[in-house]
């Protein structure tokens, strides 16, 4: 319930998955798929004031319409409280939609997509105020959903509600990383920024499974002699030529560290949620071209780091599916 200086907002935009519900299909009280022949066509092709909030100067607003790409046959609404609608913008795309994007996303196809396109105040009588959209540029293309069947729907509505409870900072993860790797630049830096932020998302699942503490403790260990023996080294000098090569030397044992202690840790939670050996790999390899390469601003990588983006998706999104349907089982398991 909105608060004395709250207001209730709703959201709206295209989603575009592999499958998607036959019809309406609520996802809790404040989130809605349905198709798009059911949503008033004005709500789609209204030219809205539009708040450029990149602009340095004083806010102002054209009636230019956000350069929205994103088509698909299905519409997903989306309604919150908020003071303002910067602030309900913010809750919806941060907190809301990745709990729906993880929901939808499914290791065999390929991962969904989900653009906002307006958003309104909502008062209680049913009315809409004024139709705004935030200013936003997105490069994404679409394509028609399979109906969902009534299994399917029903196991959408479970994934949502567990990942709500319990998955909804890897999801976030996930969403984070689509909208980078969607308006992200091409370069190797920004490459690269995308690979990193899918495989925060297996790290981010690594955190939430227990671990086996065995190798952790030793790692830890390690790596506190390898930060005492650097500042003795850097007391015997003060020569800033031998800091920086004992400093390097330093970084250098201890990306080798994070390496090994990874391994362990990836390989319990493969053996936790049942992940296939290539994923397993795969993620390894990743791991690796981040330790070596890519977590360092002064290194650009010697190779194409397109294929590297689809690959680390597709790592991060079978993971990802894989600890959901991990945390679905036990309420389905027989009591």
């Amino acid at each position: 319930m909105a608060t004395l200086h709250q207001k209730i907002w709703t959201a709206w935009g295209y989603v575009v998955a592999s499958a998607l519900p036959i019809g309406r299909l609520e996802l809790g009280q404040n989130v809605r798929i349905e198709p798009v022949e059911v949503c008033p066509p004005q709500l789609l092709s209204a030219r809205p004031q539009i708040n450029h909030t990149m602009n340095l100067g004083p806010e102002y607003s054209s009636s230019v319409p956000a350069e929205v790409v994103v088509r698909g046959s299905h519409v997903i609404w989306f309604k919150c409280n908020a003071s303002t609608m910067e602030a309900a913008w913010s809750y919806i795309e941060n907190t809301q939609l990745p709990l729906v994007t993880a929901a939808l996303a499914n290791s065999i196809d390929i991962p969904p997509r989900i653009e906002l396109l307006r958003i309104a105040q909502l008062f209680r009588d049913g009315r809409m105020g004024e139709i705004l959209s935030p200013w936003m540029v997105t490069t994404f293309t679409s394509y028609r959903a399979r109906e969902m069947s009534a299994i399917e729907m029903q196991k959408l509505l479970e994934r949502h509600n567990i990942i709500e409870r319990l998955a909804s900072g890897p999801s976030r993860s996930y969403q984070e990383a689509l909208r980078l790797q969607d308006s992200g630049d091409l370069s190797p830096r920004g490459l690269a920024n995308v690979v990193l932020s899918y495989f925060l998302v297996v790290e981010a699942i690594t955190r939430t499974v227990k671990q086996v503490p065995s190798f952790g403790g030793i790692a830890g260990i390690e790596a506190a002699k390898l930060v005492a023996q650097l500042r003795l080294t850097i007391g015997r000098t003060e020569e800033p030529a031998t800091h920086l090569k004992n400093i390097r030397a330093t970084v250098k044992k201890m990306e080798a560290l994070e390496e090994r202690s990874f391994r362990p840790k990836l390989l319990h939670l493969a053996d936790q949620l049942g992940l296939p050996n290539e994923v397993v790999s795969e993620t390894l390899a990743i791991a690796k071209l981040r330790n070596s390469t890519l977590a360092h601003s002064g290194r650009d990588a010697s190779e194409d780091l397109s294929s590297w983006v689809v690959r680390a998706e597709l790592a991060a999104r079978t993971i990802l599916t894989a600890y959901i349907q991990s945390l679905l089982e036990p309420l389905s398991t027989p009591a």
